[in-house]
């Protein structure tokens, strides 16, 4: 039997997104739920519609997150919120008998969590899902795949609390490794310290880990790909890549060159579109999908 619809569902720590083949992104709204405060622990309502209502009734909504940094804590919770989500969401996902989700997955994800994040697309979009590497849609939804068809590259995808990369060479992902530092910590370094450092020397302090988990892939990898990459670039993913001055400090510490997408957090989204033969080209084809 063939599959009527294709979905990927990008699941968060501060977001989800939900796109569908052949429309584009459909919902990009954050990983909270309104959970009841009268003892059944109820999920009202998630998303958008979740903080609504708590901006409406305080007193007998509470809000709830699945993730404990990156962590689920609660996996029915996380069943509820995505099957609230996907409801909540266009009519179109109402029709097909049968769908299909692909399940952009990290790197160095335990198999217990993958697992529950399987179990909450089942339980919420009854369709078959399949695990795909998240790293490399974020490669193949911004200009780091397109640089490898020439040699090696790095791509890197910064979320709240992890931060991804991978070589990526003639198409294919080399090696793979991350850090459990993200965004979301170095943001609140630089908070702590702003009175402290100038905002660059903060930064080379706040990206340490994430620097030192870079030099340790360069020693491992050999001298013709590292000499790739310098040439070719880092393409950083994540709305890691929106805090000022990341480029300029990672790019004078390792001596390459740093970009940053305009997919920004949606790569890992577009890129699976794109491998499913739904190319977004423009920011303004972009937006237009993301209104369908």
């Amino acid at each position: 039997m063939g599959f009527s619809d294709t979905f990927i569902v990008d699941i968060g720590t501060s977001h989800t997104r939900i796109a569908k083949v052949g429309c584009g992104l459909l919902m990009r709204e954050p990983t909270v739920a309104a959970v009841s405060k009268n003892g059944d622990n109820k999920v009202l309502a998630a998303g958008k519609n979740a903080v609504l209502l708590y901006n409406r009734f305080p007193d007998g909504v509470i809000m709830k997150s699945p993730f404990k940094g990156d962590k689920i804590t609660d996996g029915s919770l996380l069943c509820e919120t995505v099957k609230k989500l996907f409801e909540g969401s266009n009519e179109r996902f109402k029709r097909g008998a049968s769908r299909r989700v692909l399940l952009p997955v990290r790197y160095g994800v335990d198999n217990l969590c993958k697992k529950q994040i399987m179990n909450a697309m089942q339980f919420a979009m009854s369709g078959s899902v399949t695990c795909i590497s998240s790293i490399f849609c974020s490669a193949y939804g911004s200009l780091a795949y397109e640089k490898s068809q020439t040699g090696g590259t790095l791509i890197m995808d910064m979320g709240v609390k992890r931060t991804s990369v991978a070589i990526i060479c003639f198409g294919k992902v080399c090696t793979e490794a991350e850090v459990t530092w993200g965004a979301g910590d170095i943001n609140a370094f630089l908070l702590r310290n702003e009175n402290k450092f100038t905002r660059e020397r903060a930064l080379e302090i706040a990206l340490k880990p994430i620097i030192n988990m870079l030099e340790e892939l360069f020693i491992a990898t050999s001298p013709e790909l590292v000499g790739d990459i310098i040439r070719n670039g880092i393409y950083i993913t994540g709305g890691g890549g929106k805090i000022m001055l990341l480029k300029n400090v990672l790019s004078k510490t390792l001596n390459v060159g740093v970009y940053t997408d305009e997919a920004g957090s949606d790569a890992v989204v577009f890129g699976a579109l794109k491998m499913n033969g739904n190319e977004i080209k423009s920011n303004v084809q972009k937006e237009r999908a993301i209104s369908m």
